[in-house]
C-alpha cells in the first residue's frame, strides 16, 4: 500500500485562483468606509462646535465684534438660529441683545467669505447705543471693519 499524500488536494501554483470575491469584499469595504467618513464629516460640520469654532469666529472677525448665545440650531446649507444672543463690539458694552436671531443664507456665500444674508429676523431685540464723552459709541467698531485687498467688505441683507 502506498501512503496517502495531500499533494493532489493542494492547488497547483500555475492555476490562477478566482479573485472576484476578494475584489468585491475590498470594493464593498471601501464604499462602506467612504460612507462612514461622509456621515462623520456631515455630523461634524452640522455640529454646534463647528458653528462656534469656524463659522461664528469668521463672522466675528468680519464684524469686529463678539457674539455670545445660550443655544444654537443650524443647518450648514441655509439657516442658523441663535437663542439668547448678545452682540458686543470689541472692547465695548453690548449693543444688541435678542431672545432669538434667525439668519437665512446660502452656503456658497459663506464659503466664499461673503457676508450675504437672505433674511435676518430678531425676536424681542434690545438695541443699546452708548456714547462716551468724545462722541464715540459702542457700535462704532462694527462700522470700522477691516478691508481686504483694498476693497471694503460689505454686508448684504435681503430682508430684515
Amino acid at each position: 500500500m502506498k501512503p496517502y499524500s495531500i499533494e493532489p488536494l493542494l492547488e497547483e501554483e500555475g492555476v490562477p485562483r478566482p479573485k472576484w470575491k476578494r475584489r468585491l469584499a475590498w470594493t464593498g469595504g471601501g464604499l462602506l468606509l467612504m460612507m462612514l467618513l461622509l456621515l462623520l464629516g456631515w455630523w461634524w460640520v452640522s455640529s454646534e462646535l463647528f458653528l462656534r469654532g469656524m463659522v461664528l469666529d469668521k463672522i466675528e472677525k468680519n464684524l469686529n465684534a463678539k457674539i455670545t448665545y445660550e443655544s444654537a440650531e443650524w443647518s450648514p446649507s441655509h439657516e442658523v438660529i441663535l437663542r439668547g444672543v448678545t452682540l458686543r463690539a470689541n472692547g465695548q458694552k453690548p449693543c444688541l441683545q435678542a431672545k432669538q436671531l434667525r439668519a437665512a443664507y446660502h452656503w456658497r456665500d459663506l464659503w466664499a467669505g461673503r457676508m450675504e444674508f437672505n433674511e435676518i429676523a430678531l425676536i424681542e431685540p434690545v438695541l443699546t447705543v452708548a456714547m462716551d464723552a468724545l462722541g464715540n459709541t459702542n457700535i462704532d467698531p462694527l462700522f470700522k471693519r477691516k478691508k481686504s485687498d483694498g476693497k471694503h467688505k460689505s454686508v448684504w441683507i435681503g430682508k430684515f
